[in-house]
């Protein structure tokens, strides 16, 4: 465990545009919430719902942390051994799209209920 405030994305990245993530992540997670409500498909609802929850996990702390709104810094605090140090929300997001593009990648419809 390390405690760590990361005003910029993944990996340290873009620490002086954090008014940038901030804006993007809002965009995103309405995007998200709004193409949502169509998804037919569980396992494309699942992974949009942990991306959603990450996003807006981050966002939050964009919002309320110092040195203020749209510019807060997100509280990291999972360290492995010579990787970047990261928290919850982080792991939702990356694993989420992660699992998103295999299904893009394998034709999985998200508007199509499994014929299962």
């Amino acid at each position: 465990m390390t405690f760590y405030r990361n005003p910029g994305a993944a990996f340290s990245l873009g620490t002086n545009a954090t008014w940038v993530f901030t804006i993007l992540a809002v965009v995103i997670s309405v995007y998200i919430y709004r193409t949502g409500k169509k998804i037919a498909r569980l396992s494309w609802a699942l992974c949009f719902g942990a991306m959603l929850g990450g996003a807006l996990g981050n966002l939050i702390d964009r919002f309320f942390r110092s040195p203020g709104v749209f510019r807060g810094a997100v509280v990291d605090f999972i360290q492995i051994p010579y990787w970047a140090v990261f928290n919850i929300a982080d792991m939702s997001v990356s694993i989420s799209a992660t699992i998103l593009v295999i299904m893009v990648l394998r034709g999985i419809d998200p508007y199509k209920k499994s014929d299962k």
